[in-house]
């Protein structure tokens, strides 16, 4: 009795502890209702041709081609400081499908959808943000998770662990007075066939985005840059400690071979972990995507013990802007110069072209060598990844 009296304490508690850190500000699942007035929705704008339906537990929404004047409902919600918007969408378009066609908000955070993207609007800058790619005639799930008070927000497509896009200049902020908006937006010449389901607003405790200093070290973040298939990265990956979280570079603009490329990171680590990385790995990869909470978490875990590791490239080091970051503090080398081959200014050089250090409590492995230069260099850099320890190889 004793036993099972401790088991439900601790299963209180940890209920409890839920409760706290997420409670449900609003959620329809559109399966007990026939319109959105009945949920307190008031329609601000109505264009005759489209249709607004509930059926089967989705809102249907046939819109057509009316720019900026297509309908709109909305709906007051309070919007917390620490909070997630989770729903599901699903786009069906006909016709030239070339720009917006359903709009969101929630309270002044804006975003629509467009084949392939799904699409942030960053007032202060009047630009648009992309948030990864969808596809079209078929279910995606979404998430927003913001805290209002540092400015960011994440956002994710199905993969709900890792987010598509970190916009650390976030236009979200807490507003008892706010309203949650779907629109149609028009902007398509055939008709569009949206349908949308299982909403959920969240209020977040604010622990739940604590800094990753505090985290403890699993797992391993590779990070896939420009040309990482020439380290073999594959059959390292396999040696890698679960969990793995993979994260690419994308060259979005500019030509591969100058010092101006533009990158895009799909996806991004989440600026609130559960664990800091206990390996991490660069594979010819540019500082530049990478966050810079991000940057910062890995540094975290390379002072607490973490194993961190540098494959050398053509488009990494002097040329992915590393100079006066907190990643090149950690690296026994000079890379000042972005033309000319990185120098090396401490640690302990290896044979094929290695050189290692330790930083805090961790150490840092970096192949110099643009790519794999024979079986025996890839075997001293997996023993390196198994054993996280420069000392015994």
């Amino acid at each position: 009795m004793k036993n099972f009296l401790l088991v439900f304490a601790l299963l209180s508690v940890i209920l409890s502890t839920d409760c706290m850190a997420a409670e449900v500000i609003f959620s329809e699942k559109f399966n007990k209702i026939t319109s959105l007035e009945e949920i307190g929705f008031r329609k601000i704008r109505d264009n005759k041709r489209d249709v607004f339906k509930i059926d089967k537990g989705e809102l249907r929404m046939a819109c057509f081609h009316s720019p900026h004047k297509g309908t709109a409902y909305a709906k007051k919600i309070a919007v917390p400081e620490y909070g997630e918007l989770n729903f599901e969408l699903r786009i069906s378009p006909a016709g030239v499908y070339n720009n917006f066609s359903l709009q969101m908000k929630l309270g002044n955070l804006l975003f629509s959808f467009r084949d392939p993207y799904w699409r942030i609007y960053r007032r202060k800058t009047n630009t648009w943000l992309y948030a990864g790619k969808i596809s079209v005639n078929q279910y995606h799930k979404f998430r927003i998770r913001f805290n209002s008070v540092k400015k960011y927000a994440e956002f994710y497509v199905d993969d709900m662990k890792n987010p598509v896009l970190v916009d650390s200049e976030s236009d979200i902020k807490a507003d008892a007075a706010a309203e949650l908006l779907i629109a149609n937006y028009g902007h398509a010449s055939g008709q569009i066939n949206h349908a949308l389901q299982n909403i959920e607003l969240k209020k977040l405790d604010k622990s739940f985005f604590s800094s990753g200093a505090d985290k403890p070290l699993k797992g391993t973040w590779i990070f896939y840059g420009i040309g990482f298939e020439d380290w073999r990265i594959a059959e390292i990956r396999k040696k890698c400690p679960e969990p793995i979280d993979d994260f690419f570079v994308q060259n979005i603009g500019s030509h591969p071979e100058t010092t101006l490329n533009k990158y895009d990171l799909q996806p991004c680590p989440p600026v609130n972990i559960i664990n800091l990385p206990a390996k991490i790995i660069f594979a010819d990869m540019p500082l530049r995507p990478i966050p810079e909470y991000a940057r910062r978490n890995i540094v975290e875990a390379v002072k607490k013990g973490a194993s961190f590791l540098l494959l050398n490239g053509y488009f990494t080091l002097n040329k992915g802007d590393f100079l006066n970051t907190e990643i090149a503090s950690m690296l026994p080398l000079d890379v000042s110069d972005r033309w000319n081959n990185v120098k090396v200014i401490g640690g302990i050089s290896k044979k094929y072209n290695s050189v290692f250090a330790e930083y805090g409590k961790g150490t840092v492995g970096v192949f110099l060598n643009k790519k794999l230069s024979s079986q025996a260099e890839f075997d001293m850099l997996l023993d390196y990844i198994r054993n996280g320890r420069y000392d015994i190889l």
